[in-house]
């Protein structure tokens, strides 16, 4: 258990210098793994002071050893379905011509088109020129530091790509995921084909909300990203998707 925290530790630790040799400290959640580092070097270094002392054994009492033990295992176990089940989101598969297709903001304090957006953008742009039918409602309202809303942003983005604005619907008032699929679930009209566009991480979760929100038949259709970044999104989605849960929002 000692060295795999110590592994862990230093993984935890080289990974947070590559996101922000990467992408800088605005990427999202990348302050866990310096903290997880902390935590698994604390666990490290209290584990081999115990280890080194030849009564550890004694020093240590067997129900606290058991406790621990116990933690670490459901935890990993409970990490480990969390994780197949925001993997599992990728395995859906675009479907043609659908009436809307949502493309969801990343909520970010900036008012450019960072490279996770601009995956979903570029994916919707495709999918609207190859189903001409299709309307798109681009979702994201304005947060701090924000001069225009993320809807804006977006539909602005996707007519410099050619999409006609008559074809773009823009919904401003949301500042996260569920708030955007509420929201989009208003404009669309009752018995609508849906498919949500987002990173393939969040595909889980945005298919989930947005039936709970009331769409009947919901698509999602994953757009790639940095396979850098992809680990940090889905831990970082697990949480999300464990919260939901006990909240019992999906």
């Amino acid at each position: 258990m000692w060295m795999i925290s110590g592994f862990a530790a230093l993984g935890c630790l080289v990974y947070w210098i590559l996101i922000l040799f990467y992408s800088g400290t605005d990427t999202g959640f990348v302050w866990f793994w310096l903290g997880a580092a902390v935590c698994f070097g604390v666990f490290f270094a209290v584990s081999l002071f115990y280890r080194n002392k030849k009564s550890s054994h004694q020093t240590v009492p067997v129900w606290l050893r058991v406790s621990i033990h116990t933690l670490v295992y459901l935890g990993l176990v409970i990490s480990v379905i969390l994780l197949l089940l925001v993997y599992s989101g990728r395995w859906q598969r675009a479907v043609s011509q659908l009436d809307y297709i949502i493309v969801l903001g990343t909520y970010e304090r900036s008012d450019y088109v960072n490279d996770v957006l601009r995956e979903r953008l570029d994916l919707a742009v495709n999918y609207l020129q190859d189903n001409e039918d299709t309307m798109v409602i681009v979702a994201g309202g304005k947060t701090e530091n924000k001069i225009v809303s993320e809807a804006k942003t977006m539909s602005d983005y996707l007519i410099v790509q050619g999409i006609s604005s008559n074809r773009i619907i823009q919904e401003k008032q949301s500042s996260n995921t569920r708030q955007s699929l509420r929201y989009c679930e208003r404009l669309i009209p009752g018995g609508s084909t849906v498919g949500i566009v987002t990173s393939e991480y969040h595909l889980y979760r945005a298919v989930r909300i947005a039936k709970a929100a009331g769409m009947e038949e919901v698509y999602g259709i994953g757009a790639p990203c940095s396979r850098l970044l992809e680990l940090n999104y889905m831990v970082r989605e697990c949480f999300v998707v464990f919260f939901d849960k006990w909240m019992g929002e999906i």
